[in-house]
């Protein structure tokens, strides 16, 4: 369970994608969490989806997406560390605001 310090946590919303839902079309967001640690930017491997499925099979929103998600960057900011065997380093901070430039 290898465990990095981080400098900074947070939470970003996906772009707005469309689902049917049971009786109309659903407009709906996906919520990922990030996290920096030296000088790397890890993304956690949950996904809170922006929407759950009813036992009848019907998608619905999940209002509780971002509320979950902002949560769990609480705990992970008062921790102060991260555990990377749930985590994805998705690249280095420097290259990703190049490459976004």
């Amino acid at each position: 369970m290898p465990e990095l310090f981080i400098n900074d946590v947070y939470s970003s919303q996906t772009d707005l994608y469309e689902l049917m839902g049971e009786d109309e079309m659903l407009v709906l967001y996906d919520v990922y969490i990030f996290a920096i640690a030296d000088g790397e930017i890890y993304r956690h491997s949950h996904v809170f989806k922006g929407h759950v499925q009813d036992e009848d099979g019907f998608e619905h929103p999940n209002r509780n997406a971002q509320y979950d998600a902002d949560r769990l960057v609480d705990q992970i900011r008062s921790k102060g560390k991260i555990n990377t065997d749930y985590w994805v380093c998705i690249g280095n901070i420097s290259e990703i605001e190049m490459n976004a430039a």
